[in-house]
Parts: C-alpha cells; sequence; structure tokens
C-alpha cells in the first residue's frame, strides 16, 4: 500500500477529479447549468456573449480560490484535531497551541 504522503506528493490525491462519481447529483446539476449558460448565449448578441464569457471566467476564478481556501482551511482543522486526540495539546481559533 503506498502511503498517503507519497501519493500528495505525486500528485494523485485529487479530491474533486472523480466527484462526478463520488456524488450523483453533481453530474445531473453540471447539466443543467451547462443546459442554461447554452441556452442563454443563444439570446445574447456578440457584446453580450462577451460580457457573460468573461463574467463565467471571473465566477471560475472566484470558485478555485474559494475551493483552494476551504481545501487549506480542512486540512489544517483536521491536523489540529489529530494533533489534539493524540497529544492532548489544544488549538484557539487562530491555530496557534493554547495555554494550558
Amino acid at each position: 500500500m503506498t502511503s498517503v504522503i507519497e501519493e500528495l506528493y505525486l500528485g494523485n490525491v485529487r479530491p474533486g477529479s472523480d466527484l462526478a462519481l463520488r456524488n450523483p447529483s453533481f453530474s445531473k446539476v453540471m447539466e443543467r447549468e451547462e443546459h442554461l449558460s447554452q441556452e442563454l448565449m443563444n439570446t445574447l448578441n456578440s457584446n453580450s456573449k462577451e460580457l457573460f464569457e468573461r463574467f463565467c471566467d471571473s465566477r471560475a476564478e472566484l470558485d478555485e480560490v474559494t475551493q483552494y481556501d476551504i481545501f487549506t482551511y480542512a486540512l489544517k482543522f483536521g491536523i489540529m484535531l489529530m494533533v489534539e486526540v493524540f497529544s492532548g495539546d489544544t488549538f484557539s481559533r487562530d491555530g496557534k497551541i493554547a495555554d494550558k
């Protein structure tokens, strides 16, 4: 069995890569979004299409930043939880070991 650290280093750990397989509603929502996006694009003139595409790009960038932040927070929180379980140390909200 390969270690989690090795899998992470090799880039084999990608929680979002199999989201459609793990969550059946993901594919359904994604299809609906694609359908509505295409339906909207069909009603827009060229200037509005360009504006909508820029909006979608901006939204995708925001989603990426948000997902990265959620991932890093959850990872740090999980590590703090494990440290507390195994060492008895507790943490303050800013991630520093709290005074006993």
